[in-house]
């Protein structure tokens, strides 16, 4: 039976290399990637921008661009609160917020819409403004969210007199969002700025594998050979999480077989796998 630690050090390796995680550790600052991270730190420092929206494709890096954009903005000035799951009725997702400012484990007796409206615009008051900074509130996987909740949280930004509400929402979602929004002109039309993520090209492709090898410890030099690179591309189709996928299955192919180096011959195997299961490339 072969262990975790044994194939990593068969690698050089401490860490596994591409799993499908957000940790700020492996996000590769791809042109793309860092188009999407600039443009959205610079909508959350303005004074009067409440909606911001990123979009991409399934397992193009939404998440780990959402997590970057959250590090990146946080300062003194600024309050920033990521939500990884926006699948929340429209009150758990207003306590949710108003728990994490508060940060002194509330207990909601109720979830009444209208109390806890009433909490959320208190809080924004007493602990955000008062205090001259700006609350932030990224909320992925933003296609979960009910249009309903969606137009209440519209709604939220109209609580203060003030032009300047020191407030921001970033959704981040699948490019459904896109038509959903579309059909409420009232939110559509408060979306400052946009933007969407889409595949990486072949050499960032490339780039971003050695990326993560180089992240996870000292492999050694072409661990992918050139004929496997060139597969990786091809069945990926510059998709970075079927991308990080084919490359975790085709190098344990290739330690159970005592390669040192990874070929094409061992992520054909893998696709021949799938295919005689007639699964489709996956992401």
């Amino acid at each position: 039976m072969y262990q975790d630690g044994d194939r990593l050090a068969h690698w050089g390796l401490q860490q596994s290399p591409f799993d499908d995680t957000c940790h700020p550790r492996v996000y590769f600052p791809s042109p793309e990637h860092e188009r999407a991270v600039h443009r959205m730190v610079y909508l959350c420092r303005q004074a009067n921008a409440p909606f911001g929206l990123l979009t991409g494709d399934v397992g193009c890096g939404k998440s780990l661009v959402a997590r970057m954009i959250a590090q990146r903005i946080e300062d003194p000035d600024r309050f920033v609160i990521w939500l990884p799951n926006s699948h929340f009725t429209f009150p758990h997702l207003l306590a949710e917020i108003i728990s994490q400012v508060v940060n002194d484990g509330i207990d909601f007796d109720t979830y009444d819409e209208y109390v806890l409206t009433k909490a959320f615009a208190r809080v924004l008051e007493q602990s955000i403004a008062a205090q001259r900074k700006r609350m932030i509130v990224v909320l992925d996987e933003a296609q979960e969210m009910s249009d309903e909740s969606l137009r209440r949280l519209r709604l939220l930004t109209n609580l203060g007199d003030d032009l300047a509400l020191p407030l921001t929402f970033l959704l981040v979602g699948h490019p459904v969002l896109h038509e959903r929004l579309a059909r409420q002109p009232a939110l559509d039309q408060r979306i400052d700025r946009r933007y969407h993520l889409g595949p990486l090209d072949e050499a960032q492709s490339r780039a971003l594998l050695q990326h993560r090898l180089d992240a996870a410890g000292d492999p050694p030099d072409e661990l992918f050979e050139e004929s496997c690179l060139e597969l990786l591309y091809e069945v990926s189709e510059g998709v970075p999480r079927r991308l990080c996928r084919y490359a975790r299955l085709a190098m344990d192919n290739a330690f159970t077989h005592g390669l040192h180096r990874v070929d094409a011959s061992c992520l054909e195997e893998i696709l021949a796998d799938e295919r005689r299961l007639d699964l489709p490339a996956r992401a």
